[in-house]
């Protein structure tokens, strides 16, 4: 069985830092949703996924510089270090031991080596009755951070400084789960659970 997952306010509602990061991911969320149809790989939609928190992170002063120089340079890594999705059912979910790229991947896409996008593991082009995850994610790890930054990694897109106040922020990620259809997608499930920052408080309310 694989849930819809929300990240939610312990207290039932959203400080303004987490409501800006949340935000942020449920934007990309949405755009990956609008984006998967048959005919586009999955690595196009998880690219544009990271394209919109690269320059989210960035209106946030967390990140800087050229937005496509930086999604070239996997700098969002740092932030979104998984994969967008995977398929799902048995036959395709759990096929760590075989091989992912058996399911993932083929001649046409193959699996990538950079950081961060070497975790997506659904790259291939979307054909219909293919059944997907859609779960962008933005998560500030101290270890990773503190790494980049003794490293000198993408530098140029990064402002350390700014991400002390974030060591204790944590992460969110939002998922949904689609189906291929013959002309785009349908979200799994009778309802879709509240994705905005106001419907989520809210329902909590």
């Amino acid at each position: 069985m694989h849930l819809t997952l929300r990240t939610l306010p312990c207290g039932g509602k959203f400080t303004t830092r987490q409501s800006e990061i949340y935000t942020i991911v449920s934007q990309a969320n949405n755009l990956a949703i609008s984006l998967v149809k048959p005919g586009v790989s999955y690595r196009t939609v998880h690219l544009a996924a990271i394209r919109l928190i690269t320059q989210g992170l960035k209106n946030l002063g967390l990140m800087k510089g050229d937005i496509d120089e930086a999604v070239a340079a996997g700098a969002t890594a740092l932030f979104m270090p998984h994969g967008l999705g995977h398929q799902l059912g048995m036959d395709v979910h759990d096929m760590e031991d075989l091989g992912e790229n058996f399911v993932g991947y083929d001649n046409e896409i193959t699996r990538a080596k950079q950081f961060g996008l070497a975790s997506l593991r659904m790259g291939k082009v979307l054909k219909p009755g293919h059944v997907i995850t859609v779960e962008p994610g933005c998560y500030f790890i101290p270890a990773l951070i503190d790494k980049w930054k003794r490293e000198g990694t993408n530098t140029s897109f990064i402002n350390f400084d700014k991400l002390q106040d974030y060591y204790n922020f944590g992460g969110i990620r939002l998922e949904d789960d689609v189906a291929v259809t013959q002309t785009g997608c349908r979200l799994l499930g009778s309802e879709r659970l509240p994705i905005t920052v106001e419907d989520v408080q809210r329902e909590m309310k």
